[in-house]
């Protein structure tokens, strides 16, 4: 079975779009969500195809497309199978949250060891972006309070532009993105809150005041063909 609804309320979205590619061939094929739960035969052996992979997108008006992978090679296909979306209302001046980007202290670099490796946070984005071709949006940086206001905004935005340059060389065109630093400006955890905490306490919440988030500016973007 499938279906698609909204994140936050569990409301089905009917009318929601599922576009299916196959991997292998090529193929696309576009079904129309309309109850809370497809049936589970006419959406799957319908479409689906045995030793195929697909890609399936859900998309509604006023939300973020989700996609996700299937692949039947070489496994029977599961007729009660739950191919769910959850998908979230996309609202302009809103922070969204994205996996965590880290950077090596007092560096714009992202930091890639080999524990580590913050180009794989911003491929979160990169899929967006690409599920989404019509947002543009605005990647903020922020840092904690410590070290000098005027130099935590300098750092900031030279971290959100790091971000912005490494999704622009990889494809995303730089017309649908906007890099802004907010330095110590929007902490989420104050220095009056910090200073009661334990050592190791106050470390995580200077880690929670270092945040890289993203805001949907508008929903206009046309693709060039």
């Amino acid at each position: 079975m499938a279906s698609v609804f909204d994140q936050t309320t569990g409301n089905p979205l009917t009318g929601a779009n599922l576009h299916v590619v196959c991997t292998e061939t090529g193929e696309e094929v576009d079904y129309t969500f309309e109850s809370m739960d497809l049936d589970g035969q006419d959406f799957i052996d319908g479409i689906f195809k045995p030793e195929q992979s697909y890609t399936v997108t859900a998309s509604f008006d006023g939300y973020l497309s989700k996609t996700i992978r299937l692949n039947f090679e070489g496994v029977q296909k599961d007729k009660k199978a739950p191919y769910d979306f959850d998908l979230e209302e996309a609202v302009l001046n809103k922070d969204y949250d994205m996996p965590q980007v880290l950077f090596p202290f007092a560096s714009a670099e992202l930091l890639i060891n080999e524990s580590v490796n913050s180009a794989d946070s911003l491929t979160y984005l990169i899929d967006l972006l690409e599920e989404n071709e019509n947002l543009v949006i605005k990647v903020k940086s922020h840092t904690d309070s410590r070290g000098s206001a005027k130099d935590n905004m300098t750092l900031s935005q030279q971290r959100a532009e790091t971000c912005v340059n490494y999704l622009v060389d990889n494809g995303i065109p730089m017309a649908r993105l906007r890099p802004e630093g907010f330095g110590e400006s929007q902490l989420l955890v104050s220095d009056a809150e910090i200073a009661q905490l334990g050592k190791a306490d106050q470390e995580k919440a200077h880690q929670v005041n270092r945040r890289t988030v993203f805001e949907i500016l508008s929903f206009d973007y046309k693709p060039e063909d």
